[in-house]
């Protein structure tokens, strides 16, 4: 689209997304000055925000911060905030209002752009408006996206990838039309995307630019670009995606970037025709263990419909063939990140396949991506995009929109149970933070710089005071008492810092006595281990239900054992 129907759509693409993004997660959750809303995963991203919002240190990077985790050092990258939305917040930071968040935002961005993103693939390859309308709806509300609203915000940002499949795609059939310098640009451009996806995801900028790659190798071999200029823009690419992984705050720590679970949370070959619990038509396939929904790639009938009418549509096209020729690299690199998906322990159904031992330094370097199921997200997209440029050149005119409407129709019915899974998981299944409201905590930041949880949230959960919400309830005091907090929920954690929050914390407390400037809340086994320890110098208070010790001030608290 061009002109008066680009911006057409793209206002169409806004309302699209805030509909559907509020359909799922609820519309209070799209109002940034809304945070009553963030539960589980996507609050402990919002937490690690508020940390370093907080945090009066400006050095590089700009996302590592000692408010959460303190002492030490953590990068609130590793809470999943989405970097490059966190990092240009944190330079307005000081006018935005107390309660604010960008998650639910983000998320109508992230459906809007994918319900753009199909509109354009058809209305490019002649299909008929309301047949591209059908085309963004059914590209908006797949399965893959719709299964990561309101958990996972940072890994919504889907549109990225269908936005390197969507360039292979043009850069096959119009290969002449940009001239050298478009033609350049274009190679140049797509690793501007792969940065920009790095400050959303590390996973969707993995697959980003090993499209990328496969890109510049396409162009290569179309005569589009030189193999010595192509070679020099990718060097640049890769130093510029270095420096950016660096500034975004994903290196530097020191710390392991691995994390147990590969070959775990991985692809089943079932996964593009096995619905799960998602389907209200088709019934679950087997697969071998729950980890293996990190890998969930379901088509959908529509979907199916899409994959027929790709194949149907390369045999009767010569264009489309050819296209498809030139995309080749790209088509081979999806493939290979497929291979991928499935890890060295390749599944069908319940059984396995076969298993493929890894020596300790490649099972070190595949832990860093232990989700390896979802490299099978580029396929799923491939298949969904190709069967919209496709059915264009199958469908007569006449009856395209109709088949668009159905289509999108189709997945909406089908996927009914995805959707209200997503909506009951964002509304019941997590519980809120628990309200401390008890006057001990009203002014515990007056007192005490430090929050001290023991044991640590990171350390056990079922363990740590507050349970499974602990580093909620605990998180939320810290930052509205502008504390530090030890305690926190992030998506992985290095060796050093468990040694350091689950050992070494405990014992110096055990040893030392509490600090001066430190308020611990503690379970019942330590609260009476350091009382029998230390104290003379400990007064404790219980407080909704938790015991907050510190050290003994002059005028003890009446509650005080």
């Amino acid at each position: 689209p061009t002109g008066a129907e680009r911006r057409l759509a793209l206002g169409v693409a806004l309302v699209a997304g805030f509909l559907y993004a509020g359909s799922l997660v609820g519309f209070r959750a799209l109002n940034p000055f809304d945070v009553s809303w963030l539960r589980a995963d996507i609050l402990a991203s919002h937490l690690a925000w508020e940390f370093v919002r907080q945090d009066p240190v400006t050095a590089l990077p700009l996302l590592f911060t000692d408010q959460v985790g303190y002492p030490l050092v953590t990068s609130a990258a590793q809470f999943d905030v989405m970097p490059v939305v966190a990092i240009a917040l944190l330079s307005i930071s000081r006018v935005l209002p107390t309660a604010f968040q960008y998650l639910g935002p983000v998320q109508v961005f992230a459906a809007g752009a994918l319900f753009y993103l199909g509109y354009a693939l058809a209305r490019g390859h002649g299909g008929t408006r309301l047949f591209a309308a059908g085309a963004g709806t059914l590209l908006m509300t797949n399965s893959v996206f719709t299964m990561r609203v309101g958990t996972h915000a940072a890994l919504t940002a889907h549109c990225f990838l269908v936005w390197m499949i969507f360039e292979s795609m043009r850069a096959a059939s119009t290969m002449e039309s940009p001239g050298p310098r478009g033609r350049s640009r274009r190679f140049e451009r797509a690793w501007l995307v792969a940065i920009v996806t790095l400050g959303f995801n590390p996973y969707l900028a993995v697959m980003v630019t090993l499209l990328v790659v496969a890109l510049g190798v396409q162009l290569v071999r179309a005569g589009s670009s030189s193999a010595r200029a192509a070679l020099v823009t990718g060097a640049v690419g890769v130093l510029a995606l270095g420096a950016s992984a660096w500034f975004f705050g994903y290196v530097g720590t020191g710390e392991d970037l691995g994390a147990p679970g590969f070959g775990e949370f991985s692809a089943n070959l079932n996964t593009l025709v096995n619905p799960l619990v998602f389907s209200r038509f088709l019934p679950m396939l087997p697969v071998l263990g729950v980890g293996q929904q990190e890998g969930m790639a379901y088509l959908g009938l529509a979907g199916f419909v899409c994959a027929a009418t790709w194949l149907v549509a390369l045999r009767r096209s010569r264009e489309l063939r050819a296209s498809a020729r030139s995309a080749l690299p790209v088509h081979v690199m999806i493939v290979v990140m497929f291979a991928g998906a499935l890890s060295n322990r390749v599944t069908l159904g319940n059984r396995v396949l076969f298993d493929v031992p890894l020596g300790d330094s490649v099972a070190r370097l595949a832990s860093v991506l232990r989700s390896s199921g979802r490299f099978s997200w580029p396929l799923f997209y491939l298949i969904l995009s190709a069967g919209i440029a496709a059915m264009p050149h199958v469908i007569p005119r006449r009856l395209q929109g109709a088949l668009g409407i159905a289509l999108a129709a189709l997945q909406l019915v089908e996927l009914s149970p995805l959707r209200s899974g997503v909506m009951w998981s964002t509304s019941e299944l997590q519980k809120a933070p628990m309200a401390l409201r008890s006057p001990p905590w009203s002014d515990l930041g007056k007192t005490s710089r430090h929050l001290v949880v023991l044991p640590a949230w990171q350390c056990g959960p079922l363990g740590s005071p507050g349970g499974l919400s602990g580093f909620a309830t605990f998180g939320v005091l810290a930052i509205e008492q502008k504390m530090t907090l030890n305690s926190y929920y992030s998506g992985r954690y290095g060796d050093a810092q468990n040694r350091y929050h689950c050992v070494r914390v405990v014992e110096e407390l055990f040893r030392k006595g509490p600090l001066p400037d430190t308020a611990y809340v503690l379970s019942d086994a330590l609260r009476t281990a350091l009382l029998v320890a230390h104290g003379q110098s400990v007064q404790c208070v219980d407080a909704d239900g938790f015991h907050l010790c510190t050290t003994r001030r002059a005028e003890p608290a009446s509650s005080a054992h």
